[in-house]
């Protein structure tokens, strides 16, 4: 493991900004397409604000949001999605967003479309097939399917 110690939060945020850009142009690069899991929250609003200024085809990017309070209007100010619309999706262009909402039947199915995507753990871009569990990655990351991928 690489660990590497900032001099605050901004610097931080640029380096992870950075670091997750190039993981996105390598998948794009293999496999034509990428996709990213984003979480909210004050100690991600550098990372997301770098990251939306780096050089990426958000055009073959689909982002999946983490999770929502239940029962809370997309609308409303503390609403997790709104915060992604607003701090991400809108100043990149043509990222396709899957978002979450309070709903769990709603959760369970963008649950199940992320896992349907395609297995860039085995090197392969291919549909995976193989069972929820620890996969390797060429990157020396190691990748986990959850089996609730959403929690409410």
């Amino acid at each position: 493991m690489i660990i590497r110690v900032c001099a605050n939060p901004e610097a931080l945020g640029a380096a992870a900004a950075r670091q997750t850009a190039q993981l996105l142009r390598d998948a794009i690069a293999e496999c034509g397409t990428a996709r990213i899991v984003l979480s909210t929250g004050a100690s991600q609003f550098a990372t997301i604000d770098h990251l939306s200024r780096e050089d990426v085809d958000w055009s073959r990017v689909e982002m999946f949001h983490l999770d929502e309070y239940i029962g809370l209007p997309e609308n409303h100010r503390a609403s997790f999605q709104k915060y992604l619309q607003e701090r991400f999706v809108d100043k990149v262009r043509g990222i396709k967003p899957h978002y979450v909402t309070g709903d769990p039947v709603h959760a369970a199915k963008v649950g199940a479309l992320l896992q349907s995507g395609p297995d860039r753990g085995s090197g392969a871009c291919r549909q995976s097939r193989r069972p929820a569990a620890k996969r390797p990655d060429p990157c020396g990351l190691d990748w986990y399917r959850p089996k609730y991928p959403y929690r409410l």
